[in-house]
């Protein structure tokens, strides 16, 4: 919450068959991408970089078809 810029927790459920695509990709194919690289981007592009312009359109429209309502990457 305090990283929040209202200050306020954001939570969303998810469902389980979400969770395990999470999952693997946080402890298999991001670790891949990122290779030495250490920093907090949780998606990045091919090169380790933050996907930026293109992950903030796709995730509001992939949640608005997932959960019926658009969630920004900040959000998110």
């Amino acid at each position: 919450a305090e990283q929040s810029k209202n200050g306020k927790p954001t939570t969303f459920a998810l469902s389980t068959q979400l969770t395990a695509a999470i999952d693997f990709y946080l402890q298999t194919i991001r670790p891949r991408l990122l290779g030495s690289e250490a920093h907090d981007y949780v998606f990045v592009k091919r090169d380790g970089s933050a996907p930026r312009t293109d992950f903030s359109s796709l995730t509001t429209l992939v949640t608005q078809r997932l959960i019926g309502r658009p969630i920004n990457p900040h959000a998110f």
